[in-house]
């Protein structure tokens, strides 16, 4: 999703999203299923990580208000926005 919405390339030799899943299934056995709500929930604890990183960065370096937007505005929120289909939550700026 990133590299396709924020065109982040692809690393070589990295296969994309249907050859990963593909690749998974063939060496599991497993059929992947629920996949969608698997992203979702690992976008939503990643970005709960961010949140806190941010908030101790607050507390320790003592960041401006504008750069404390990056507690709910990053990267990893916009994905995760992107993965649930809502709108993000505000524009990223040109760091990310």
């Amino acid at each position: 999703i990133y590299e396709r919405k924020r065109g982040v390339p692809r690393l070589p030799g990295l296969g994309d999203r249907d050859e990963t899943i593909a690749a998974w299934q063939e060496r599991t056995g497993h059929a992947v299923e629920d996949l969608h709500w698997y992203e979702v929930f690992a976008g939503l604890r990643y970005a709960t990580v961010m949140m806190r990183l941010s908030q101790l960065r607050t507390e320790i370096d003592g960041m401006t208000a504008e750069l404390h937007n990056r507690e709910t505005n990053n990267g990893v929120t916009h994905t995760l926005a992107l993965l649930m289909g809502v709108d993000p939550p505000g524009q990223l700026s040109a760091e990310w």
